[in-house]
């Protein structure tokens, strides 16, 4: 089964703004999900193929939703 690389730059890049909106680092985003720092590291990199479990850990532990977040990145975005 052949990964879909672009979703999971777009899930990285939405985990990313999202933690960085809220000024927190991947080490604290860490210790908040129980993920480690250099597995968040590879995710907002869209470099791992995160399991559907750890990304809601992750989303919850940012304080949202994990539905919403989905739908946000099934969103086309807006070139500004």
């Amino acid at each position: 089964m052949q990964v879909d690389t672009k979703l999971l730059e777009r899930i990285g890049l939405a985990l990313r703004t999202l933690r960085r909106s809220q000024k927190m680092t991947q080490a604290e985003l860490g210790k908040l999900s129980r993920v480690h720092c250099k597995f968040i590291s590879l995710v907002e990199r869209g470099k791992h193929n995160i399991s559907i479990l750890t990304l809601c850990q992750i989303v919850n532990a940012l304080g949202k939703d994990f539905a919403t977040f989905i739908r946000e990145i099934d969103r086309p975005h807006s070139k500004q």
